[in-house]
């Protein structure tokens, strides 16, 4: 059994072998390190973090699944912004459906750029990654979705 989240200090390491994990894994304090080459700024916020400066917020790479993270709230909105596109993914069935009001919010606040633009970097990136990705994109809009919203759309 192993331990995880808040092992940021020799002090949890040990209160977690004491507690009888055989392991711990670390993960934010990693990001705060010299190696992890995150810029000043992360570091700064990381260190004067909290649990109140954290939320959970959907992962990107387990998106389609519904798998949520721990994600540093305070000073940023990736939290608020990540569950919005999560909410409108489960609430559509294709881009082409979420009112236009709500594609030109997520364009002009998230993005920054036309959801085209996103498709065609989202292209670019699997081209070079994952081709089949595109294809079954292509082919069927939500296949992608996970498991767990299959039977909605069927």
């Amino acid at each position: 059994m192993g331990a995880a989240g808040g092992i940021s200090t020799p002090q949890s390491a040990l209160g977690a072998f004491i507690m009888g994990a055989h392991y711990v894994v670390t993960g934010s304090v990693n990001q705060a390190c010299l190696e992890a080459g995150a810029s000043v700024h992360t570091k700064n916020l990381l260190a004067q973090a909290s649990m109140t400066d954290v939320s959970m917020a959907p992962a990107a790479d387990m998106f389609e699944m519904g798998v949520k993270l721990q994600v540093l709230k305070r000073g940023t909105m990736f939290a608020v912004r990540a569950q919005k596109l999560y909410d409108l993914y489960v609430s559509y069935n294709a881009i082409e459906e979420i009112p236009q009001g709500e594609r030109d919010k997520i364009e002009k606040q998230i993005f920054r750029k036309s959801l085209e633009e996103v498709w065609q970097d989202t292209v670019n990136y699997f081209q070079r990654r994952d081709p089949n990705q595109i294809i079954r994109a292509t082919d069927n809009p939500i296949a992608q979705r996970g498991a767990s919203h299959s039977a909605k759309w069927h």
